[in-house]
């Protein structure tokens, strides 16, 4: 046993593919549980397209370090001459054996722990995995069904009426305001589904943020609105920074304190308490962070709160207890998500009859000394008489027809295509006249990508506001390029013209 190990069991090398193996466990950012099997005698580990276990990361060399089976059958670690060198159990190596249990630290940021892989295990894990899949699938379709069941039969209702000529106000303004509230229902659901898959998987680039005034502005908020018989009872650590995207850590904490009213409908008590933890060793129920100075944060509730069972699905996509009036089980999904985006973990701890207490660990920021930003005054948007020549760019006829008649009916004399192909055609035929594009981002023939590229070489200055219902980073690289924004769809008209105003000006 080596000397850096504590009480942990040798892993001998296994020559076949069979059953167990030797594996590196990822233990923490966005890919921590992640396993990498070591096939034959040895492994490189590092950056490099050939390497065994590769690592896409900065402070990773080309050729990290290698493992190996010496000539006892025993595995061993040997920098390969690394810049940021490698770890066991916390001590630098230049190389030494590694056994059952050790944490290997390659570079600065990445913790693996090493063990044995178990093909049956993980065949099983992949099948738990695509069970849960089948569920995320089944539970979005049950609630958008719902949402389209409203619309399918308010719209049959007022054809009804429209074919005999008499259609009430009263019940046209019911019917609408149906139909507004199902369609702002399907929009915060995608939006949902959208932030629980959208994992950035790295806070290296959020700001540092004083979470004791965060967390202070929450709970102040929150005392106000959830009425008399809430009490609170509030603890915070002063000084407690971290480094963390401050909406989505306002989210996790709104979320879990709303979550803690509605555990107790008639009123209750609620506890905010937050200080720092120093995690010197990893538990069982800290497995994937790295040992060192965490900000605590404990929401408590005295509600009625949940046996083993339940509480061991509360972050599962789609599990309430709330009932589907109420919820649709995504909040704690998208709660786990995001404190894990921000490096952190979250734990629950609950007691039938007792109440349940929800605990984040977030690393904590060293005070950088940098002056906070001010934000700049918006501007408000230049008012215009809606006359302006647009293009409106959308492969779906559908949306196509029904943006192009609202902007129309707003004002605008628009012009439309069906894809990029078509709209580049479009251009050059008015080109002069065209004073905004409209484009949609998910097309086929030509997507929106290639069709702001070459719409910018045709004409450099032309102006484009994309529009999309679809996310991801290469919006933020068009916005970077030039173009004039982002507008979400779905979108209604006053949305649709302020965008368009701004853009405009």
């Amino acid at each position: 046993m080596s000397s850096h190990s504590t009480e942990t069991k040798s892993v001998p090398h296994k020559t076949n593919q069979g059953q167990h193996g030797p594996c590196l466990v990822e233990l923490a950012g966005a890919y921590a549980g992640r396993k990498h099997p070591i096939a034959g005698r040895q492994a490189i580990i590092g950056r490099s397209p050939a390497a065994e276990v590769r690592l896409d990361k900065l402070d990773v060399s080309r050729e990290h370090a290698r493992l190996y089976v010496d000539a006892r059958g025993h595995w061993n670690v040997e920098d390969l001459g690394s810049r940021n060198g490698i770890c066991i159990n916390g001590t630098p190596v230049i190389g030494d054996r590694i056994e059952h249990g050790d944490r290997l630290q390659i570079g600065g940021n990445t913790l693996f722990m090493f063990g044995c892989y178990d093909q049956l295990e993980e065949q099983i894990a992949q099948f738990r995995r695509a069970e849960s899949s089948g569920t995320e699938a089944a539970g979005i379709a049950h609630d958008f069904n719902n949402l389209l069941s409203v619309l399918v039969s308010t719209i049959d209702l007022l054809q009804q009426h429209q074919r005999i000529g008499t259609v009430a106000s009263s019940l046209l303004d019911e019917c609408l305001a149906d139909m507004r509230d199902a369609t702002n229902r399907s929009k915060e659901l995608v939006a949902q589904l959208l932030r629980l898959a959208q994992s950035k998987g790295s806070n290296s680039q959020a700001p540092q943020i004083d979470c004791t005034r965060l967390l202070d502005r929450v709970a102040t908020l929150c005392r106000r609105t959830f009425g008399p018989t809430y009490e609170f009872n509030v603890s915070i650590d002063a000084g407690l920074l971290v480094r963390a995207h401050p909406v989505q850590l306002k989210q996790v904490v709104m979320n879990l304190l709303v979550n803690a009213r509605d555990a107790m409908p008639t009123g209750g008590k609620v506890r905010v308490h937050a200080d720092t933890q120093l995690l010197e060793a990893p538990t069982s129920s800290n497995l994937f962070l790295s040992p060192g100075r965490y900000v605590r944060i404990d929401i408590e509730d005295q509600g009625e709160g949940m046996d083993a069972h339940t509480s061991s699905r509360v972050f599962e996509p789609f599990f309430t207890t709330k009932g589907a009036e109420r919820g649709t089980g995504l909040g704690l999904s998208i709660v786990q998500t995001l404190v894990r985006e921000n490096g952190g973990r979250i734990q629950v701890r609950s007691e039938p009859g007792v109440g349940t207490t929800f605990t984040i660990l977030l690393p904590a920021a060293t005070p950088d000394n940098k002056p906070a930003s001010t934000p700049t005054p918006s501007r408000e948007p230049e008012r215009h008489s809606f006359t302006s020549k647009l293009l409106l760019v959308d492969d779906d006829p559908h949306v196509l027809r029904a943006y192009a008649r609202l902007l129309r009916e707003i004002g605008y004399d628009v012009l439309v295509a069906t894809n990029g192909r078509e709209a580049l055609r479009r251009y050059s035929a008015h080109h002069p006249e065209i004073e905004l594009v409209l484009l949609d981002v998910a097309m086929p023939v030509l997507d929106g990508y290639a069709t702001f590229s070459e719409l910018r070489k045709y004409d450099p200055a032309a102006r484009v506001l994309l529009f999309s219902g679809c996310v991801d980073t290469r919006v933020a690289t068009l916005i970077d390029a030039g173009a004039c924004g982002f507008l979400p769809k779905p979108c209604g008209s006053e949305a649709l013209k302020r965008a368009i105003s701004t853009a405009l000006n």
